[in-house]
């Protein structure tokens, strides 16, 4: 109650932060696996070794991610890859629809997938520093859980059934995946201070 009611800016703005990286993460991650096999037909087989390269790839860039967010600030890491994302989505899984080689499917997944090492890299950090003392735990739990389960948890479901309706699977991919997270880049630039380098209340 008491971090809803003092800083109702911050809830609304982590809840923004963390539905943007749980959107991207769920479509990076999460629909990839439906739209090879169902929709380009693709073996789970072969599915599974393109998404597992690129996962495994992609896993140093956290690190690095982390290591610049201390330098240059944590807004701008995340909001690079917000902007990432809103750039290579549409066209990388367009351009799955006519690749049959599961080497240069895992270069492209690697890119979706890299977006989430610019947000996740720096989400517990951000959340953490939008609250003092007194609520920071209370206020990052909730932000993030809100963010996570309510918006990014139904990624996959809304993009699929979105593809359904309209008879494409790219349908949900820009009707869900592009508002939430333009929306959620449009908050960070905004309302999200940034927090690097600044002493803790």
């Amino acid at each position: 109650m008491e971090a809803f009611a003092k800083y109702p800016l911050y809830m609304l703005v982590g809840i923004a932060v963390a539905a943007g990286h749980a959107v991207i993460a769920y479509t990076a991650t999460g629909y990839i696996f439906p739209y090879l096999t169902n929709a380009l037909k693709w073996s789970p087989v072969d599915a599974n070794m393109a998404v597992g390269a690129a996962s495994i790839a992609h896993l140093p860039f956290y690190i690095l991610n982390a290591y610049m967010a201390d330098r240059v600030g944590r807004r701008r890491i995340y909001m690079a890859g917000l902007v990432m994302g809103l750039a290579v989505f549409y066209p990388i899984y367009y351009a799955l629809a006519g690749i049959r080689s599961v080497a240069l499917a895992s270069l492209l997944i690697f890119v979706l997938i890299l977006t989430t090492a610019f947000t996740f890299s720096v989400l517990g950090t951000t959340l953490a520093e939008l609250f003092p003392t007194r609520v920071r735990y209370t206020g990052m739990s909730l932000a993030f859980n809100i963010g996570i389960g309510l918006f990014g948890g139904f990624t996959p479901s809304i993009v699929q059934t979105l593809g359904v309706v309209f008879n494409n699977p790219l349908a949900g991919v820009l009707l869900y995946t592009y508002a939430v997270v333009a929306v959620a880049l449009v908050v960070a630039l905004k309302w999200l201070p940034e927090t690097a380098q600044r002493q803790l209340a």
